[in-house]
């Protein structure tokens, strides 16, 4: 046995790993980088309120609120407000020496809602592990980088990120991921325990593509739409996060909604059967002869996944009101608004004294007619109807 592989045993049997997986181990070293044009969908909403300062990595960038819709920003860490934001939208980069001696550069997006100022992180750490470019996100606000299930990481092209994750898929083989805390270095290693198989796109039922579909299991967070033929994963209990799906245009993104957990057992090869026939919820109440329909649309796909913001704006849901008895229908009508930019109530008279049943139907190219029922009746009076 050479001097090389006696070391790499017995650093094999001091850490209870291979010795295959000890020799390729790999570093990779990651960079700052500012991403103004953000298209990448994160596993959960990054924003939080902009104080009197944004606080990263130990840091404070001093904030003021002269009034109207503008901020003013300290961009050098020195305590001195120094550009200014206005509109609906904004983008900067902060700079400043960190506790460590160290200069430190954060992106931050910026924007207006209902509840004011908010702010996300807006630039990533990019580097490339085995011949494939990761960017790291910085997905709770904190300045750092390494924590696991938290923070967000995008492997690959991929549009979606994943929760940063133990284990990665590289190249459709898993490696074990382990990243400093500041982001700059990592390591990887060949992954060592039971393995499952996820197929999430044959079962899918859809007009267009599937684009995204995140999935995690504790510390481990994976793409699994990155797989066109199903995916590798570590067996286990995996929890879909967020996807989305395509068609020309049209775009949707996917929530879980009430869709259960997957069951990975060890050497198990799985397709899940979701998507189409897609189903609208509402709720109506009736007050006299006055019918409404409330904006509170929610669409849902076949294992239970939610189905929210389709992009772009189309006609909205119409409404079709049927007497019970003849199956006549007695008020024909539709939503305002539209389901990309949120709907508005349908009110209609109906005729007094009568049992009837309401349907709702909407048409997206992505799956074709959505046929909704009422999943609850609100208050009824009047006539007691």
């Amino acid at each position: 046995m050479s001097k090389a592989k006696g070391q790499a045993l017995l650093l094999a049997l001091l850490t209870g790993l291979p010795s295959s997986a000890q020799d390729d181990e790999r570093v990779s070293e990651f960079a700052f980088k500012a991403e103004k044009q953000w298209t990448v969908l994160l596993p959960r909403d990054p924003w939080r309120p902009v104080g009197d300062a944004i606080d990263v990595a130990g840091l404070s960038f001093a904030v003021d609120h002269p009034g109207g819709s503008k901020i003013v920003v300290d961009t050098g860490g020195d305590g001195r407000p120094d550009k200014r934001v206005t509109g609906a939208t904004g983008f900067l980069v902060l700079k400043a020496k960190g506790p460590d001696g160290e200069p430190f550069r954060y992106a931050v997006r910026l924007r207006q809602s209902r509840r004011g100022w908010e702010w996300a992180t807006g630039g990533t750490l990019t580097g490339r592990l085995r011949g494939t470019t990761v960017a790291l996100v910085d997905l709770n606000g904190d300045g750092t980088y390494d924590d696991y299930g938290v923070d967000a990481m995008i492997v690959g092209k991929g549009r979606a990120a994943t929760y940063l994750s133990r284990v990665v898929s590289v190249g459709g083989e898993l490696f074990h991921f382990q990243i400093a805390r500041d982001g700059r270095r990592a390591t990887t290693r060949p992954y060592e325990g039971p393995v499952a198989r996820l197929d999430v796109h044959s079962g899918y039922v859809s007009e267009g593509e599937l684009v995204a579909a995140v999935f995690a299991s504790g510390e481990l967070s994976f793409d699994v739409a990155t797989g066109p033929r199903g995916m590798e994963l570590p067996a286990g209990t995996y929890r879909f996060v967020a996807g989305l799906a395509q068609r020309g245009p049209e775009s949707v993104h996917i929530l879980a909604g009430s869709m259960q957990p997957v069951e990975l057992a060890e050497g198990e090869e799985q397709r899940l059967e979701w998507g189409g026939p897609l189903r609208a919820d509402f709720a109506f109440d009736v007050v006299g002869e006055r019918l409404t329909v409330h904006p509170d649309v929610r669409f849902f796909g076949s294992a239970g996944e939610q189905y929210r913001d389709f992009a772009p704006v189309a006609r909205a849901p119409k409404v079709v009101v049927k007497d019970k008895r003849t199956g006549k229908v007695v008020q024909y009508g539709r939503m305002g608004g539209c389901c990309g930019g949120g709907l508005s109530s349908y009110v209609a008279t109906v005729p007094p004294n009568t049992e009837f049943e309401l349907t709702l139907v909407h048409r997206r190219p992505l799956f074709g007619s959505i046929i909704g029922h009422p999943r609850h009746r609100g208050p009824v009076t009047g006539d007691g109807r």
